[in-house]
Order: structure tokens, then C-alpha cells, then sequence
């Protein structure tokens, strides 16, 4: 194992280990915690078996592991920034409704 696998994956269970401390505090919910601690398991099986990229590339039809890595990181931003969007609009909208009830009130 190279010195990078190896400080990768210590800072992937520092990431883990922080994230089981959000759990605890209540801070994220069990399926947030589930799906980061599933994510970062994925990520640090990929640093230990890199070839692993190569073959499900090769199967996907694209040249290199790595392109694979990219592309689906791209879909992943892409899709997690449009959730977002969409609940940024949707509070907007709530906080607009709230105001406008305040100051009817008032």
C-alpha cells in the first residue's frame, strides 16, 4: 500500500468517524448517515483496489477509470445542485408566505 492510500484512508475514517459524531449529536438523520458513510466505504474501496475504476469501465464502454470516476462525479454535483435549487425555492416561498402573514398581521 502507498503512503498516499494510506493517507487517504485515514482521513476517509476521520471522515466517518466526524460523521458518526453528527449522527449522534442529531445533527444529520440515520439516512444521511447511512448514505455518507456508505459513500465514503465506496471511495475508500476504490483507493485500495484502483483497477477496480478500469473494469467497470472497460464494461461501461469508456476508455479509463478515471473518465468514469468524473462522469458520474459530474451527475452526482449536477443532480445534488438541482435538489438543492429546488428546495432553496421552495423556502423562499415560505419565508415570502410567512412575511406576507406577519405583516397582515401587524
Amino acid at each position: 500500500m502507498s503512503p498516499i492510500q494510506i493517507i487517504i484512508l485515514v482521513t476517509i475514517a476521520l471522515i466517518i468517524i466526524k460523521t458518526l459524531q453528527k449522527y449522534r449529536q442529531q445533527a444529520i438523520t440515520v439516512r444521511e448517515f447511512f448514505l455518507w458513510t456508505v459513500f465514503w466505504l465506496i471511495v475508500a474501496v476504490l483507493f485500495i483496489f484502483p483497477d477496480a475504476t478500469q473494469t467497470a469501465a472497460n464494461w461501461a464502454g469508456i476508455g479509463r477509470g478515471v473518465d468514469l470516476i468524473i462522469y458520474l462525479a459530474l451527475i452526482f454535483l449536477f443532480s445534488a445542485l438541482f435538489f438543492i435549487l429546488v428546495r432553496l425555492e421552495r423556502l423562499e416561498k415560505d419565508v415570502t408566505k410567512i412575511v406576507r402573514k406577519r405583516a397582515l398581521e401587524e
